[in-house]
């Protein structure tokens, strides 16, 4: 283990948990928002943040229920339209959705690909000081942070750094 607290288990939707109204619900209000996220290869990540952060969205304060709610949808969205369902697309609607209640922070990182012509990415949450997985890094050597930004709710992303 690299030291990074994992919560919940985002990749099967919280398995072994029995889903309630809320929890159905939660994940069917993040599909439009995992939507959104989509635009990540298009807009700065910065900006992408302050339009996610205007839109309406649903919000939970329990870390676990927000995981299981973006895994979710993501896997919905993606079964529907082939859209990518990826660690920054999910680090992105869970972002969103517990900003209103945690300091957050979505962070990339990376590190030399297992060929030498390319890096491998990856990104994650920082909630309340401390990293989150959304979904589990892929086994190698630690990722690199490389460039970080504050969600916010109403007037969008700070960049701290």
């Amino acid at each position: 283990m690299d030291g990074t607290r994992r919560r919940g288990t985002p990749a099967s939707g919280g398995a072994g948990r029995r889903r309630s109204a809320r929890d159905l619900w939660l994940a069917a209000a993040a599909v439009p928002v995992v939507a959104a996220a989509q635009r990540a290869n298009e807009v700065p990540l910065a900006e992408l943040v302050r339009l996610l952060a205007r839109r309406p969205a649903p919000s939970s304060p329990d870390v676990d229920r927000a995981l299981s709610a973006t895994a979710r949808a993501s896997r919905l969205w993606h079964g529907l339209t082939g859209a990518v369902d990826s660690c920054l697309v999910r680090s992105l609607v869970a972002g969103r959705m517990l900003a209103p209640y945690h300091d957050v922070r979505l962070v990339t990182g990376f590190r030399p690909g297992r060929d030498s012509a390319h890096a491998e990415g990856h990104a994650w949450l920082e909630v309340d000081g401390a990293p989150l997985q959304v979904v589990s890094p892929p086994d190698g050597p630690p990722f690199e942070r490389a460039y970080s930004v504050v969600f916010t709710t109403g007037s969008g992303a700070e960049i701290p750094e």
